[in-house]
């Protein structure tokens, strides 16, 4: 009988119990690298999509011109 009213004392109690918010895990990554990357990501997501309405035979030229237009070395 005791030990029931222990643990349904220490179930109410519990749940007083002031918790402490989570932070995130930012140790292995910097945040200069996620953002670059993100924005990286969103350029070339963004710049296929414009390429895919050229034409046939200029959808690699047009994806080319709208990453230097963004400022990005296209690739080769």
């Amino acid at each position: 009988m005791k030990l029931r009213l222990f643990f349904v004392t220490m179930v109410l109690l519990g749940g007083c119990a002031a918790q402490q918010p989570a932070k995130p895990d930012t140790s292995n990554t910097s945040p200069n690298t996620s953002k670059t990357s993100n924005t990286l990501s969103r350029d070339a997501y963004e710049c296929e999509q414009k390429a895919a309405l050229a034409g046939v035979g200029s959808r690699a030229a047009a994806f080319d011109d709208c990453m230097k237009t963004r400022g990005r070395t296209p690739n080769k």
